[in-house]
């Protein structure tokens, strides 16, 4: 007898067998396994002793923005669930733990699907999302607003891409009021500002192609790409230089404003020149290597003029500037990708300079089972191993994602809005605490679309060298 499933079928038979596996890895513990979740147990019973909440003395309290208070939306939540059910307590977080987990692996793959138009790559990020241990820490007998709080933003941002597809008011208004939920919930939901600005730049972008050609219409647009240019490539290069001196100008005159310039002169050049001076007092041999050094260094540099002038080296380097330039008018989505590209390896690197705009916890990965120390490639390694083991080992997937997307040459709104979201994560992954757990969701779905563009696309390198070639 043949048994015929339809894909409709499949596809239910897969999620079913996803919701027992993911309630099976949850049903590993007797007792709540955080001791926040044994605090937000009290608070939630004191609202059903009490019939109120004791700690909110001011409307944002509710949020936990205002002294002595704490986002009240998940005590608010068990306590209601609690008296509407019978049941006690301790059993209701156990409950709810493994409803959430259940609701949050289904949005994770309604929201993979979504963004991809890819039954496969939400499955795929479903699953893992799933298995991740740190999700199943917060989502197994676990009360905490960390697991409310991926709901939410799921949730939010579902809305917001059926509000650009559709623009139906009641998406919009659905996501306000997921927005507040979230709020409610975890101090965390502030990350949300992210997925707002990676909407609001993807809109942009969507219409850039209308704005491109409203520029082009301006009288002043020839002005750009003047005749000039074209007679003679040596003035564009000349017009970069002069924007550069004067870029040079005004931050000198700046110094100069700000009573900067003798101090910076004095750190940057005496006080080097000072100790120079003291060591080459010490040790005369070592002045007269370094005196060699420098005028091998001028030889060096007069040598190289003499073979740029001789060469057409400058030639050569005005032609690329002005293919380049021209080339932007022509393509500037070529370049833009570039430029994002700087941008998030600019918020990355800053984690490890000491020049990002959030303040990373170095001390959480200085120690790991293969490494330990303060250096900045020791934090880096130990990163990468800290998200593979306690996030997924598609972790890495994740980076492959976010260039396949950037660098695909159709992309929609969907995809501008995970490139956008990328980039804005990029800065702050070196929160182990929050961040971490706040952005399983988009790892997941990043990893599971370059994992399958490598291995289940036909076309791609990776299945050509590791799948075995039909005999046909």
């Amino acid at each position: 007898m043949n048994f015929h499933l339809t894909e409709k079928r499949k596809h239910a038979l897969l999620i079913i067998l996803l919701i027992i596996l993911t309630l099976v890895v949850r049903l590993q513990s007797d007792h709540q396994t955080d001791f926040d979740s044994y605090w937000l147990h009290g608070m939630a019973e004191s609202i059903q002793i009490h019939g109120s909440a004791l700690w909110v003395f001011h409307p944002a309290s509710l949020f936990g923005y205002y002294p002595l208070s704490y986002p009240s939306g998940t005590q608010f939540f068990l306590a209601t669930a609690s008296t509407l059910t019978g049941l006690d307590m301790n059993t209701t977080v156990f409950a709810t733990a493994l409803l959430v987990g259940v609701l949050a692996t289904m949005l994770v793959l309604l929201v993979g699907y979504r963004l991809f138009k890819s039954w496969l790559v939400g499955y795929l990020a479903a699953f893992i999302f799933s298995l991740s241990p740190i999700i199943i820490q917060y989502t197994s007998f676990n009360a905490s607003g960390r697991m409310f709080i991926m709901l939410f933003y799921l949730l939010f941002i579902w809305t917001l891409v059926e509000w650009y597809r559709l623009r139906k008011k009641r998406h919009l208004g659905l996501a306000v009021l997921f927005l507040l939920f979230a709020l409610l919930t975890h101090r965390t939901s502030q990350f949300i500002i992210v997925f707002i600005v990676a909407y609001i730049c993807a809109e942009v972008y969507m219409c850039l192609p209308k704005i491109w050609t409203f520029i082009k219409k301006h009288k002043h647009y020839r002005r750009f790409v003047h005749p000039r240019y074209e007679k003679n490539k040596y003035y564009l290069l000349l017009d970069f230089g002069i924007i550069v001196l004067i870029l040079a100008a005004a931050k000198f005159a700046d110094l100069i404003v700000r009573g900067r310039l003798t101090y910076n002169f004095q750190l940057r050049i005496l006080e080097p020149l000072k100790g120079l001076v003291t060591i080459f007092q010490e040790n005369a041999l070592l002045a007269w290597f370094i005196f060699g050094g420098v005028l091998i260094l001028v030889t060096a540099v007069l040598l190289a003029l003499r073979f740029i002038w001789k060469k057409r080296v400058l030639k050569s380097f005005a032609r690329w500037i002005h293919n380049h330039y021209h080339g932007f008018f022509i393509n500037p989505e070529k370049y833009f990708v570039w430029l994002l590209l700087l941008i998030a390896l600019y918020f990355f690197v800053g984690q490890f300079t000491g020049n990002s705009f959030y303040a990373p916890s170095y001390t959480d990965f200085q120690q790991s089972e293969i490494l330990s120390g303060s250096a900045p490639w020791v934090i880096f390694i130990n990163m990468i191993i800290n998200y593979t083991t306690s996030v997924s080992p598609l972790f890495v997937f994740c980076l492959a994602g976010f260039l396949f997307l950037l660098f695909n040459k159709n992309k929609g709104f969907d995809e501008w809005f995970l490139v956008f979201t990328f980039i804005g994560f990029s800065g702050v992954l070196l929160d182990k605490q929050y961040t971490k757990m706040f952005i399983v969701p988009i790892i997941a779905i990043l990893g599971s679309y370059a994992f399958l563009k490598l291995f289940a696309d036909s076309n791609s390198t990776a299945s050509k060298f590791f799948l075995p070639k039909s005999n046909e």
